[in-house]
């Protein structure tokens, strides 16, 4: 199958942007918002523009997703074989690191506070969840000198993707189920077997 790692944390831009995206929020009201959060110690400095992380964070960013994750029904398993996230990369820092969560207890946000306390939580979280695993399948049949086709994606395993379920992003691939082809003869005899 194919790999699809999860994306670089939040910078000020795209925080500001996924916010208008999905919660309609006004850039002024993300500013106030963060730098609310920012003060009370709940994530890192928001207005940069940077999107990578310190090497020497790591543990104290893992620790702090480990914490939360059960929140969102994933688990950050303690397999040290696994690669770091290309994420954390100490010569892409500028002069300040990503935007993500301190760890320290955000249970008391509402409203607007929350929801964009929930987008940075999450994207902390899928940098340390597995990539991806997806098949691609194309099926293109010719019925009397006509082609027809179709491109579809089946999921193996959704990995990081887990934490944003029924959000759109595979919406362009359609999902069909996995296919195998033979020709016999005249004949091309077709195997269909669904993902699970």
């Amino acid at each position: 199958g194919k790999i699809r790692i999860a994306p670089l944390p939040h910078c000020w831009s795209t925080l500001q942007k996924t916010a208008s995206a999905k919660l309609g929020t006004g850039v002024q009201a993300v500013l106030d918002a963060v730098q609310r959060m920012y003060e009370a110690g709940i994530v890192t400095y928001p207005r940069t523009d940077c999107r990578f992380l310190n090497d020497d964070q790591y543990a104290d960013i893992r620790s702090a997703a480990s914490r939360l994750a059960a929140r969102y029904k994933v688990t950050i398993q303690d397999n040290t074989d696994t690669p770091r996230h290309l994420a954390f990369n100490s010569k892409k820092v500028t002069a300040h690191t990503a935007l993500v969560p301190t760890g320290k207890d955000a249970s008391r946000l509402a409203g607007v506070d929350a929801e964009l306390y929930e987008i940075v939580v999450k994207a902390t979280l899928a940098l340390f969840l597995p990539a991806q695993i997806y098949d691609e399948t194309t099926v293109v049949v010719d019925l009397a000198s006509e082609k027809w086709g179709a491109r579809g994606r089946g999921i193996i395993d959704a990995g990081w993707t887990a934490l944003y379920p029924n959000s759109g992003a595979d919406k362009e691939q359609q999902s069909i189920p996995r296919a195998e082809a033979r020709r016999v003869g005249n004949e091309c005899r077709a195997r269909v077997a669904p993902y699970h």
